[in-house]
């Protein structure tokens, strides 16, 4: 499995934004409908409120490498720089994942 983490950097007045647009565009739902996502959140700091990760699990590569290709990532990814001029990303492997489930605990 992969994680992918993207930071995004908005001003507090343009928070509402991001998150309009995250919604607007079903961003996090069409990585799970059309790229194969297992899961997706975006978070916004208690502290900054323009400051937020972007968090999905895939199952593999491939996956990940769909959800590059698509469109609407494209769309998305060319509107929300308009109000949004700070973005970085990084990709993990997962090692290990431990899960309340997975203890039993649910």
């Amino acid at each position: 499995m992969f994680r992918t983490v993207l930071i995004l950097k908005s001003t507090p007045e343009d928070a509402q934004k991001v998150m309009d647009h995250y919604a607007e565009f079903e961003v996090m739902a069409e990585g799970i409908r059309q790229a194969g996502a297992l899961e997706c959140e975006l978070c916004v700091s208690v502290d900054d409120p323009g400051d937020f990760i972007v968090t999905s699990l895939w199952p593999d590569e491939a996956a990940y490498q769909t959800w590059i290709d698509h469109p609407v990532r494209a769309k998305v990814t060319v509107d929300i720089l308009d109000y949004m001029p700070v973005m970085s990303g990084k990709v993990y492997r997962v090692e290990d994942r431990v899960t309340r489930k997975s203890l039993g605990l649910d």
